[in-house]
């Protein structure tokens, strides 16, 4: 691994006042059908998925009327067992739109995709790392993990339900990100939205193997991003950082650093709006790309 350079700057945690939350995220334990360079959650057998009665239970704090939407991901949720059981579950309590995060792979199987939308999924969200199967497998580290995918979108692209697709941006694919945009694009017309990695432990191997350093990110891809720094957005007109508020369904529930300001950031435009960033971006790359927003 390359050596980290010392920050600059001593970060400070970030603080925030509570939010009105308007979707629901259920994280569901279960075995995933990809095992991806940047994800630091092991593999989990059958018997340790999230135990349904217990989700079912932990549900009732969340009535469907506070939320626009439910989405049910974490791992693999197509894997989960019960997952016909939940749809149909949630369908029933009134939750009206119903997103699943996927890998894409088990919606190959066109039966499959069409009882689900027949039991109350509205919406499904599928990644795609790149143009090609050496670079997406390479970084699912499962072979067949692009075509079946890709055969997944195009049975989603048939049936004419909401998808979305999006990306990370990875140090192993960010030279390709630009063809993956027009690929999208061209195939499924659909935006490709950008994601960056965040750490999930405080070790976070997997971070500072993938981790992309801002100026690195090509500029046609930081242009279609939608803005996460005002600093790192300086090309945008910023009105505000917005944010959209999501609770989680507790059981399940992986851990989530917090993100912390620098001290520089006190005199900028933003810094109430602000959430900051993560310790171990700075810890690798340093803090010299943050510089505040005077006027």
């Amino acid at each position: 691994m390359t050596k980290k350079p010392p920050m600059t700057q001593k970060p400070e945690q970030s603080s925030f006042a509570a939010h009105t939350a308007r979707s629901l995220l259920i994280p569901v334990k279960t075995s995933c059908s990809n095992q991806c360079i940047f994800c630091s959650r092991s593999q989990l057998s059958g018997k340790e998925e999230t135990p349904y009665s217990s989700l079912i239970s932990e549900l009732k704090k969340y009535p469907a009327q506070n939320y626009d939407c439910v989405e049910i991901g974490s791992d693999e949720p197509l894997n989960y067992k019960k997952i016909r059981e939940l749809v149909s579950h949630l369908k029933a309590s009134g939750f009206h739109d119903i997103y699943i995060q996927t890998t894409g792979r088990k919606l190959s199987k066109g039966d499959f995709l069409s009882e689900l939308i027949d039991l109350g999924v509205t919406q499904f969200r599928i990644p795609l790392y790149g143009t090609t199967a050496d670079l997406h497998d390479q970084i699912t580290q499962s072979k067949g993990s692009f075509d079946e995918t890709i055969l997944g979108l195009k049975n989603l692209f048939q049936q004419k339900i909401k998808f979305s697709i999006h990306t990370l941006l990875l140090k192993q694919n960010l030279h390709n990100l630009p063809d993956l945009k027009k690929f999208c694009r061209d195939t499924f017309k659909k935006r490709l939205e950008f994601n960056l990695l965040h750490p999930d432990s405080e070790k976070a191997i997997e971070y500072y193997r993938c981790a992309a350093k801002f100026s690195d990110i090509p500029l046609d891809v930081m242009n279609d991003m939608e803005p996460f720094l005002p600093c790192i957005h300086r090309n945008k007109r910023i009105p505000g950082v917005q944010k959209e508020y999501t609770d989680r369904v507790q059981p399940g529930s992986r851990f989530r650093l917090e993100r912390h300001k620098l001290p520089s950031c006190k005199p900028c435009l933003y810094f109430n709006s602000c959430d900051g960033y993560y310790l171990q971006y700075f810890a690798f790359y340093g803090t010299a790309e943050f510089q505040p927003i005077i006027q």
